[in-house]
Order: C-alpha cells, then structure tokens, then sequence
C-alpha cells in the first residue's frame, strides 16, 4: 500500500491557509476517488483518512489528513505506520514550504525537516529521515515577512490562487508519477 500524509492543521480558520496545502492536495487527489463513489474519508487514528484501489493498476492507496495540530504530525503518521506495518519507502509526506519559490514543487528521498514543523515532528518521531516527500513553494512574491508564522497561517490572495491552480494540477501529476514510477522518475520530471 502507497499512504500519502498531507499536513496541515484542524479547523475551519485553519482550512484556506497557505500552511494547509497538504489538506488541500490531498482534497485535490481524493476529489475522483469520492466522486466515482470509490472511498470517503473517515475519521480514526487522530486523522481523516480513504483507502482505494485504483481499478486500472490495481495500486492500494491510502490518503491521509493528521487531525493533530502541524506541529504533532509525527504521531499520526507513526500510528497509521504501525496499525498497516508499512515500510517508509511506501509513503509520502506533502506540505507547503517557505523557502521554496511559490507555486515550485520540489520531490526528494529524504532530508532535514527545512524548518518545518510538522516534518519535523515526523523526523523525530519516527527517528529517520529517510522518507520521501513532497514540497510546495508558499515563499512570498514580493519581499521579505517579517513573521514567517503569521504569513503561513493566512489564507492566500486572489493572484496567489492562480498560480496555485496550475501547481496543484503538477503536483497531482507528480504524485500520480510518484505511485507508478517511485521517487526517482518523479525527481527527473518535476524537479
């Protein structure tokens, strides 16, 4: 089974947020799964989470939405880890980034948490960094923030959801990728 983490934080002041893409992929990638009446998410270790089957490869997939707040994520990915005794090779972690150029979507085996919290719960909870992961640039197009918090806890702007509009449409694709290929074709093509 392939299991996709999107971060993100509970709550409807939370929904639109630039720190809730994960959510919102992760909506984006559930949206034909619910529509063909495949799956629909339910709620169970402290996450919204719908498991499917893709009928044409046949790929077990499992999306998942922690309910803990970002900065607690690692729990709940090792949870769903241990209750489906899934290797770390077979998931994804997706999540906005604020170093990354906005709209820019970045695939990588592994590393450090980049100043991120909720991989950053991840990493030490599960004791490795040795995950593959899914970034999406939030970095502000004009200048500098001065409380990087504050920004990425704002919803995005009008112009901002334009870009984010053709992003997510890659970033589905990069997934899809991801799920037939692995990590190394995916880095090829989209990074």
């Amino acid at each position: 089974m392939k299991i996709i983490f999107g971060l993100g934080n509970p709550g409807k002041k939370y929904e639109r947020t630039r720190h809730n893409l994960g959510w919102r992929i992760l909506d984006r990638l559930a949206e034909p799964l619910i529509d063909s009446g495949i799956a629909k998410f339910k709620k169970k270790f402290q996450s919204s989470f719908l498991t499917a089957t893709d009928p044409e490869t046949g790929t077990s997939l499992m999306l998942v939405k922690p309910l803990t707040y970002m900065n607690d994520s690692g729990r709940v990915v090792q949870k769903i880890l241990q209750y489906r005794q899934e290797e770390l090779t077979n998931i994804l972690i997706v999540y906005d980034d604020f170093q990354l150029p906005f709209g820019k979507i970045r695939m990588r085996p592994k590393g450090s948490d980049g100043g991120h919290n909720g991989l950053a719960s991840i990493i030490e909870t599960l004791g490795t960094q040795d995950f593959s992961r899914l970034r999406v640039g939030i970095a502000p197009q004009q200048g500098r923030i001065a409380d990087p918090a504050k920004y990425v806890l704002n919803n995005f702007n009008r112009a901002e959801e334009k870009i984010l509009a053709k992003s997510l449409t890659e970033v589905v694709e990069a997934v899809q990728l991801w799920l037939d290929d692995g990590i190394e074709k995916c880095m090829n093509k989209f990074n």
